[in-house]
């Protein structure tokens, strides 16, 4: 997909996600300027809309429109799928670690690393969710204690002449919607 796309894909989700401090940035310390990787998540509650915690599109090529409307469709159902208790959800809308910083334990701690007790209070989260795209995502998520609500095969995006548009190029086969309640993590910081 050209950054262009993507661009105007994810704009109106960063500015969601850099409302409130639950997202992290990792830097490479040796050159400030280089991200290493980030996550980005929003709040969503139970009260909002699903339109609150989809990702937008206009005037799109097809593919990515159709990515577009498998990653919404993921997390559509999500309110009938979680624990009644459950009132608000930390949105993992991103999560991105660059090629030479991967296999350095980066995803783990950014897992919970912008969670804290005060926080998770304040804003009544109940658990965390995510749209797990990559293998790695997936693996790390299942590690740490996410399970799967929801898994739907790549093999339903089609274009209109019928070809396969999602084939990812680590051997993921499915998108996952995770979650995890917010008292399987421990001893966060106040």
């Amino acid at each position: 997909m050209p950054f262009s796309v993507l661009e105007v894909m994810f704009s109106g989700t960063i500015d969601r996600c850099l409302q409130l401090p639950f997202s992290s940035i990792v830097t490479d310390s040796e050159d400030g300027d280089r991200v290493a990787a980030c996550v980005l998540s929003s709040v969503w509650k139970r009260t909002d809309t699903n339109e609150d915690a989809d990702y937008a599109f206009k005037n799109f090529p097809e593919n990515a429109q159709l990515f577009v409307n498998l990653l919404n469709s993921m997390h559509s159902n999500f309110w009938d799928l979680a624990p009644p208790n459950v009132q608000a959800v930390l949105h993992r809308e991103i999560v991105s670690v660059g090629t030479p910083y991967m296999r350095k334990g980066i995803s783990s701690r950014l897992v919970a690393e912008q969670l804290n007790k005060t926080l998770i209070k304040k804003h009544n989260i109940g658990g965390i969710i995510s749209e797990a795209t990559s293998l790695a995502n997936q693996r790390l998520e299942e590690k740490h204690g996410f399970r799967c609500l929801l898994e739907k095969s790549y093999a339903i995006v089609v274009d209109s002449k019928g070809n396969c548009v999602l084939q990812l190029d680590d051997g993921t086969t499915h998108i996952k919607l995770n979650f995890k309640e917010i008292g399987g993590f421990e001893n966060l910081p106040e």
